[in-house]
């Protein structure tokens, strides 16, 4: 996280992480493990508004309700290799 804060302050690029982008990936994904959970794979088919914010995402039959949720769409990903959500 150091690279980040350092990176953040900076006018102009100083540094490439060592690991590339990953390590940073894998750090946030620490950070919110800690006090949550993360899903991957899973096609999102609804994201679920109240009151103007988002309170989930209805993947297949299963509904995740939460106060906080990131959703990434691929770039690309064949029809084929979208899974059901694990619980």
């Amino acid at each position: 996280m150091y690279f980040v804060q350092q990176a953040q302050k900076s006018p102009r690029a100083i540094a490439t992480p060592v690991s590339g982008a990953k390590q940073i990936i894998d750090k946030l994904a620490a950070v919110v493990e800690r006090n949550g959970e993360i899903k991957k794979g899973c096609r999102v088919d609804q994201i679920m508004v109240k009151d103007g914010g988002v309170v989930g995402v209805r993947a297949g039959r299963k509904m995740f309700t939460s106060n906080a949720v990131v959703y990434a769409p691929p770039v690309y990903q064949p029809a084929a290799s979208s899974a059901p959500c694990q619980e």
